[in-house]
C-alpha cells in the first residue's frame, strides 16, 4: 500500500510536485497538439518525442515525490536534466513558449527537492 505524504504548502517537495504536474500537462498537451487536428501544430518527431517523454517523466517524479521514496531525488535529477532540454527545444521551436516556461520551472523546484 503506498503512503502519501502531506507536505508542507512550502516545503521544496510540495513546489516540486506542483511544478511537476503542471509541466507534464503542459507537455503532454504541446506534445498531442498534431493529433488534436490544431494545423498550425505540426511538430517533428524528435520534439514530440522528447515533449511526451517529459511529460511522463515529471509525473513519475512527483508520485515518487508524494509517497517519499527515497528514488525521489534520483528522479529529480533527470528531471532537472531532461525539462532544461526539452526548454532549450522549445525555446528553438519559437511558439512554445508556455511549455519552456513551465519546463525551466520544473528544472529549479525539482533541483531544490533533490538538495532538500
Amino acid at each position: 500500500m503506498l503512503r502519501f505524504l502531506n507536505p508542507s504548502p512550502e516545503s521544496a517537495t510540495a513546489r516540486a510536485v506542483e511544478a511537476c504536474l503542471r509541466c507534464y500537462s503542459t507537455c503532454m498537451s504541446a506534445g498531442l497538439l498534431p493529433y488534436r487536428g490544431v494545423s498550425e501544430a505540426w511538430l517533428d518527431d524528435e520534439l514530440r518525442q522528447l515533449l511526451i517523454v517529459t511529460a511522463e517523466l515529471c509525473k513519475v517524479t512527483a508520485k515518487y515525490l508524494r509517497i517519499g521514496s527515497r528514488e525521489a531525488i534520483v528522479l529529480c535529477d533527470a528531471c532537472a536534466h531532461v525539462c532544461e532540454v526539452c526548454a532549450s527545444a522549445c525555446d528553438a521551436r519559437g511558439d512554445l513558449s508556455d511549455c519552456a516556461r513551465d519546463c525551466r520551472l520544473c528544472m529549479v523546484r525539482s533541483r531544490e527537492a533533490a538538495q532538500a
